[in-house]
């Protein structure tokens, strides 16, 4: 019981413009968490991969605890295969926010809006990928919780594996090195 109390101390919020009243505190969260990835960034990705007819191929969801930034999850979205395919490409939680369910609820946001986007491109939700680090327990456990499937038969040239959550049965056995050529796919999104 005590673990659905510390859940329901975060608020999870699409970050849906560049006006969004998030966005400045998401900027300075990134600047913490990822200081590689420049804020800007993001004003250029959510204009150019937000669009009107809701077809979007990108979505920030934010986690919020007391009205602060903890935690992010980036999520792209490419059609592959007949359907729809997510790419968890950010996921973070400020340290002191961890080990918290933040991160559990932010994977679920990101699985959840991949079946809701698909259904507004009209087409099947096929998964959500990620790349993850070989050493990082807490995210191989978090992964694995929710029904992922941790992918060690290939080695990112960053050193990550692949995190593979299938959402169509016929998508469970989908050989490793295809994820891989479509994660290098949405790397196409970022230029």
């Amino acid at each position: 019981m005590a673990r659905n109390n510390k859940l329901n101390q975060f608020r999870i919020e699409e970050v849906t413009s560049v006006h969004s009243p998030s966005l400045a505190g998401m900027k300075t969260w990134l600047i913490e968490i990822f200081p590689e990835y420049a804020p800007p960034r993001f004003e250029s990705l959510l204009t150019r991969l937000r669009h009107p007819d809701s077809r979007h191929e990108l979505q920030i969801f934010i986690g919020q605890s007391n009205g602060q930034v903890a935690g992010l999850v980036q999520v792209f979205y490419r059609e592959w295969q007949n359907g729809l395919l997510a790419d968890i490409d950010l996921l973070g939680v400020l340290e002191p926010h961890r080990c918290k369910g933040l991160g559990t609820a932010l994977v679920k946001r990101a699985i959840q809006a991949t079946w809701d986007m698909a259904g507004r491109y009209g087409l099947q939700s096929i998964g959500v990928v990620s790349l993850i680090e070989p050493s990082d327990a807490t995210v191989i456990r978090l992964h694995k919780k929710l029904g992922g499937q941790i992918r060690t038969d290939y080695l990112h040239p960053s050193g990550d594996i692949i995190a593979w959550h299938p959402l169509l049965r016929d998508f469970a056995t989908v050989e490793t090195g295809l994820l891989a050529q479509q994660l290098q796919q949405f790397a196409f999104l970022l230029v």
